[in-house]
């Protein structure tokens, strides 16, 4: 956002990466001072895949590939810097979560991830209604109302102003979309709670062997 940053105009994108990964590895030693041995490393996601970024896109569907390659170099190094802890950081375990990965499967297939998240939601919600037996919960909760088609909309914020409802995010007293769970965005920049869903599954039990290196969440919480 050069608009509201000076960053761009003091360091190559090669240059800022490297300033983020000196100042975030020198976060991740203090933490591991204090005590913590396993610790997930989630990656950046495609920002030039968000609402905002397709905002200024030309035909508002095709990502800003200047953005996402940005985001590729800092994890890139992020993955770099994983291996290097656990060569260097006795007793330590540390792992990698490639979030831009998983926005990418999401992405490319969207309507794939509706299943798991319509059965979470619809196995709480028959919990709640044998605890809470009351009509106009029922109506409140309506099943009817979970998508089963999967996420939809990939490229707009389920609650936004503007193009994408990207241009300028959620604001306060505004009325979101009705359909959040089709959305892989909630406003401009932040994924939706049904992205964020598969992104934790996904962290903690690798789908596919990109998903986490060199092992996912389980297998760290095992150690």
């Amino acid at each position: 956002m050069p608009a509201f940053y000076s960053t761009s105009r003091q360091y190559t994108p090669e240059q800022y990466a490297n300033v983020l990964i000196q100042q975030y590895s020198q976060q991740i030693r203090n933490l591991y001072n204090y005590g913590a041995r396993k610790i997930a490393l989630i990656g950046v996601g495609q920002i030039g895949c968000s609402p905002n970024a397709l905002s200024n896109s030309p035909d508002g569907k095709t990502c800003v590939q200047a953005i996402n390659s940005a985001n590729q170099l800092f994890n890139n190094k992020l993955k770099a810097l994983v291996d290097d802890f656990n060569k260097n950081l006795p007793n330590g375990k540390f792992i990698y979560i490639n979030a831009y990965g998983i926005f990418q499967d999401i992405i490319t297939r969207p309507s794939s991830f509706g299943t798991f998240f319509q059965t979470l939601v619809t196995k709480f919600l028959k919990k709640l209604f044998t605890i809470i037996v009351v009509s106009y919960a029922v109506s409140l909760f309506s099943l009817s109302n979970i998508s089963s088609s999967g996420i939809r909309v990939t490229n707009a914020g389920c609650c936004g102003v503007g193009r994408n409802n990207g241009q300028i995010t959620c604001l306060p007293l505004q009325t979101p979309c009705r359909n959040r769970n089709e959305y892989l965005f909630w406003d401009a920049f932040h994924p939706t709670e049904a992205a964020n869903v598969i992104l934790g599954r996904r962290s903690y039990s690798a789908e596919s062997p990109s998903d986490a290196y060199p092992f996912d969440i389980r297998r760290l919480a095992q150690l």
